[in-house]
């Protein structure tokens, strides 16, 4: 409630600012019952509230005020909002008179009026007095079935509270039984990659892991000697590393392998003459998805190096052979001076039987005088040149030094490479057609017989198949 007043005679610390103070409390001696039953009233009943004659104490005197309290109900007012109007009248204590009349006691008059006027000012505040307990009471009883349905429902607040905290407690344990599985399956997972990684580098085989969109994914150590890879690398398309092969379609067969999920493989050379099979598979995922190719390389140099020896010695056996039953010596010798053929012609112009020179150096029938000789034609037909039949002296088995005619040729490989000598000799001191045949091995028994037909001319390296 607001009071609007000029004076303080009713109302004490008016001068304050309307709107913050309480005006009951603040009501002088007398006023307050008064006031707060008519303000009440006006409240309950919408309706302008009248208290005549209240006797109101102010600094020491006594006044008559009416009380005037009226709701506000005006649209552009706030509800709510009362209208307290406090108008003094005029007051007159009783005189005594000087002289009562014949029969009268004026002051007994006096005092039951007084009395009378007291008893029924009592009685208005006690009727005050009981109809506020009143309502007191009904508004304490609905605050405490208030104040009850907020204990139940903080109650009940309290309860969903603690079944949430159970729940949360539970599902934090299962959260924690969860990340401990994940951590147990983080560990497995770390021990399997880092046992697949040291596999994959234990087997010294170049493995490089592409996507589909050839992304590198993944590579072993040993790729980094085929491929120029870094660490940085990864996530870089494999076109844009550079490669030591000598290869030039690795980005069409890796496309052939993701379109026909049929592996390939090939035999590629590197710059610096390594060999390796390179195979392209489909790399396949659990789910049986193809997320691009595993391309291995597994280096064959040595098995390159086999096979090649082995066909020169099968090479050099054939040669041998043609030349095994043939009357003039042929002796076959490799780049380091050992003695890989010797025929039958060898064993009658030198002495010494194919089982005593095979293995043996050829500086066996070659006088040390001419050892330098011989060196020279070796490294001479090995830088490329050619030689023409020359004569010069051997040794023979029972230490005696042959004039003979010799020619060298070299023999290569299908890379061009020399990979041995034949030397073709026979005794000058012979004539060039002796009809009387050989004798069975030892020299002097006859000239040798000529193989007519049974010799190939020796050419630089073997006729290819």
């Amino acid at each position: 409630p607001a009071v609007f007043h000029p004076t303080d005679r009713q109302i004490s610390g008016t001068a304050c600012r309307p709107g913050h103070l309480n005006v009951f409390e603040m009501a002088r001696e007398g006023l307050k019952l008064e006031l707060a039953v008519a303000a009440r009233n006006a409240v309950s009943r919408e309706t302008e509230v009248r208290v005549r004659e209240v006797l109101v104490k102010s600094n020491g005197d006594r006044l008559k005020v009416n009380v005037t309290v009226k709701p506000l109900l005006v649209p552009e007012i706030p509800p709510g909002l009362l209208l307290i109007l406090f108008e003094e009248v005029p007051y007159a204590p009783l005189k005594k008179r000087s002289k009562p009349r014949l029969g009268e006691d004026p002051l007994k008059d006096n005092r039951i009026a007084e009395l009378e006027k007291d008893l029924q000012y009592t009685r208005e505040n006690l009727q005050t007095t009981i109809e506020l307990r009143e309502t007191s009471q009904e508004e304490l009883k609905s605050t405490n079935e208030e104040l009850q349905s907020t204990n139940e429902e903080l109650q009940s607040t309290n309860e969903e509270l603690t079944t949430s905290k159970e729940e949360l407690q539970s599902l934090n344990e299962e959260l924690m039984t969860l990340n401990t599985e994940l951590q147990v399956k983080n560990d497995d997972f770390s021990l399997a990659n880092n046992d697949l990684r040291n596999l994959l580098n234990s087997t010294q085989i170049p493995t490089v892991f592409l996507d589909n969109n050839l992304i590198v994914k993944r590579y072993t150590s040993q790729a980094v000697t085929l491929f120029n890879l870094i660490s940085g690398d990864l996530g870089r398309p494999i076109t844009d590393i550079v490669s030591h092969l000598q290869y030039g379609t690795l980005l069409q067969d890796v496309r052939t392998v993701l379109d026909t999920l049929i592996f390939q493989e090939k035999q590629l050379q590197t710059n610096d003459g390594r060999w390796f099979t390179m195979r392209i598979m489909p790399y396949r995922t659990q789910e049986n998805r193809i997320e691009g190719v595993v391309i291995t390389f597994i280096d064959i140099t040595e098995l390159k190096q086999l096979k090649l020896l082995l066909k020169e010695k099968e090479q050099l056996r054939l040669l041998a052979m043609v030349v095994k039953d043939s009357n003039e010596a042929y002796v076959l010798q490799d780049l380091d001076g050992k003695i890989l053929a010797w025929n039958r012609g060898a064993e009658r112009l030198y002495g010494w039987t194919e089982a005593e020179a095979l293995g043996q150096d050829i500086r066996l029938i070659i006088p040390e005088s001419k050892q330098e000789e011989h060196s020279r034609c070796v490294q001479r037909l090995r830088d490329g040149g050619t030689l023409e039949a020359f004569e010069t002296q051997r040794r023979t088995h029972q230490g005696g030094l042959l004039e003979v005619s010799s020619s060298f040729s070299g023999l290569a490989d299908e890379a061009g490479r020399m990979i041995a000598l034949a030397v073709h000799e026979k005794d000058r001191l012979l004539k060039k057609e002796v009809p009387a045949a050989v004798g069975a091995g030892k020299r002097g028994k006859g000239p040798p017989k000529k193989n007519k037909g049974g010799l190939v001319p020796l050419e630089k390296g073997f006729p290819k198949p």
